[in-house]
């Protein structure tokens, strides 16, 4: 029996490209993750004054924008109310559809502003404000009494707004996202 002979030199070289190649990899592997956590650890640059400044004006614009909210209902300005609703307005209203446009929000919150007196107190608990836009998470205290004399409700919960800047720089709500933090008792 002849024996062959194998040059296993190819093999060499093939194991020594792969080796090669599992070192690229693992070493761009490795600069890849410490970029990652380089610019992950880097602090942001600071705002500019300029930009520092229009946030605070827009944060203090929109709190002062909820306080009027607020006040509409507890005095009873149902006018001044519709008013600060954008025209495309959307309520997400607990166990209902979504209510869409000012017309249909007044069918529904017309009666609500004249057969009840209303204390509603609104605290912003934190806001987003992306150009003209802003992202607003509250917690709410509602209490109506009916005008009838019926018996009172109250309602305590959290909202999400979206808010928009409108073209006359005025801020408008264009959705009305709220939940109650417990079940409401059955209308009688």
């Amino acid at each position: 029996m002849t024996g062959v002979s194998r040059d296993h030199s190819n093999d060499i070289r093939l194991e020594n490209t792969m080796n090669d190649r599992w070192t690229l990899a693992l070493s761009l592997l490795l600069a890849v993750a410490l970029t990652a956590m380089i610019l992950s650890c880097a602090e942001d640059a600071p705002p500019s004054p300029e930009a520092s400044a229009q946030t605070q004006a827009d944060y203090d614009s929109i709190r002062a924008f909820f306080d009027r909210y607020a006040s509409t209902w507890t005095d009873g300005l149902g006018d001044e109310y519709m008013a600060l609703l954008s025209k495309d307005i959307i309520a997400m209203v607990p166990g209902a559809p979504a209510v869409v446009g000012k017309k249909a929000i007044w069918e529904g919150m017309g009666p609500v502003f004249e057969y009840n007196k209303l204390n509603f107190s609104i605290s912003v608990e934190e806001m987003r404000v992306a150009g003209d836009w802003a992202f607003v998470r509250t917690s709410l205290t509602f209490r109506g009494a009916p005008k009838s004399g019926e018996k009172a409700f109250e309602g305590i919960g959290k909202a999400v707004y979206l808010v928009e800047r409108d073209s006359t720089g005025s801020w408008r709500i264009s959705w009305d996202i709220y939940n109650w933090d417990h079940p409401l008792p059955p209308a009688e």
